[in-house]
C-alpha cells in the first residue's frame, strides 16, 4: 500500500524523536512523527496528505524533509475547547467482555515534578485539566450512545490520564452521586493529603471510584525526599488506609534501585509492602540508568 502514510506519536515517540528521526533503519517505519498533542498535527498532516495544501508543519517530523521546526508550546488546544470522545465507529457489540469499559482523559500532563519521571515533557504545556462537568458530559454522551446503538449502558470508565487532580474527582464524585448514575471508575492519582480524609474517600466510593492507582514509589523517608514526591510514609500509609476502608482499591507503583537506595531500603520497602494490608495490588520496576 504504497499510498499509505504511518504516523506516530505518543509520550515514547516524543521522548525518541531524535533517535528515530536520526536513525535510516528505523526511518523506514513511518512517514511523519507527531510530538507532544495530536490534535493540530494531524489536522496539518490531514490538509497536506489529503488535501494536497501546502502547510509548514510545526512538531511534525517529515521523514523526507530533512528540516524539522519543533515547538512545544505550539499546537494546542485549550482544554474547554477539546470535544467529547467520538466512539460512533466502535463495534461495541463486538466486545469481549459483558462490561464495557469507556477509557477517558480529564487531564493533560502532571503537576507534579518527582525527579525520575519523564511524563511531563510528555505534555506541550504544564498540567490542565477539564471541568467536572465537561467530564460528566463526556460520560452521559458515551451512555446515550450505548443506549441507543446497542441497549447497552456505558457503566465502568477509565481515566486515561498521567494524574487526575483530587479536586476534580470530589466534585465529579459528588455529581455523579446526586443524579443517581449507574458509574463505576478509575485512575491514577498521586498521593495526595486530600486523600487522607475518610469522608473525602467515602465521597468518592459513592461517586463510582472503585479503584486508585498510586505511585507510591517507595517507603523510605530519605528517597521520597530525594524524588521528590512531596509525601511522606506516614501520609502514604494514612492514605491508602482511608481508601481501602472506603471499599477503593489500592494499586500501588513501586520503583526499585532509584540512585542511592541501599538494600536496607529495599528490604525496608519489602517490610512495609508485606506488613501492610491495604495494599491491595502491586507492580514493581526498576530504576534504569
Amino acid at each position: 500500500m504504497p499510498n499509505v502514510k504511518i504516523v506516530m506519536g505518543g509520550q515514547m515517540i516524543t521522548r525518541c524523536h531524535d533517535t528515530l528521526f536520526d536513525s535510516k533503519e528505523l526511518k523506514s517505519y513511518w512517514d511523519y512523527l507527531v510530538l507532544w498533542e495530536g490534535e493540530l498535527p494531524l489536522l496539518d498532516i490531514h490538509e497536506a496528505v489529503i488535501h494536497g495544501k501546502k502547510v509548514e508543519f510545526v512538531n511534525v517530523l517529515e521523514n523526507s524533509n530533512p528540516l524539522k521546526r519543533v515547538e512545544r508550546n505550539q499546537k494546542t488546544v485549550p482544554m474547554e475547547d477539546l470535544p467529547s470522545p467520538d466512539f460512533s465507529d466502535m463495534e461495541f457489540d463486538k466486545y469481549l467482555f459483558s462490561d464495557i469499559l469507556i477509557p477517558l482523559q480529564t487531564s493533560r500532563s502532571c503537576y507534579a515534578r518527582c525527579k525520575f519521571c519523564a511524563i511531563p515533557f510528555g505534555a506541550n504545556l504544564r498540567f490542565r485539566q477539564k471541568t467536572y462537568k465537561q467530564v460528566l458530559g463526556d460520560m452521559m454522551k458515551i451512555k446515550e450512545l450505548l443506549r441507543k446503538r446497542y441497549n447497552r449502558d456505558a457503566v465502568y470508565f477509565k481515566f486515561m490520564d498521567d494524574t487526575t487532580s483530587p479536586r476534580l474527582l470530589y466534585d465529579l464524585a459528588k455529581e455523579i452521586e446526586s443524579l443517581n448514575l449507574d458509574v463505576r471508575w478509575d485512575t491514577f492519582a498521586r498521593l495526595d493529603k486530600d486523600y487522607a480524609d475518610d469522608d473525602f474517600m467515602a465521597q468518592l466510593y459513592r461517586g463510582g471510584c472503585r479503584k486508585l492507582c498510586w505511585g507510591l514509589e517507595s517507603s523510605d523517608p530519605d528517597i521520597l525526599i530525594r524524588m521528590n514526591k512531596k509525601n511522606t510514609k506516614t501520609q502514604n500509609t494514612r492514605i491508602l488506609n482511608a481508601s481501602a476502608k472506603a471499599g477503593i482499591l489500592n494499586f500501588c507503583f513501586i520503583l526499585l534501585g532509584f540512585p542511592g537506595e541501599t538494600q536496607e531500603q529495599r528490604d525496608s520497602m519489602a517490610d512495609y509492602i508485606i506488613n501492610n494490608p491495604d495494599i491491595h495490588v502491586l507492580t514493581i520496576a526498576t530504576f534504569d540508568f
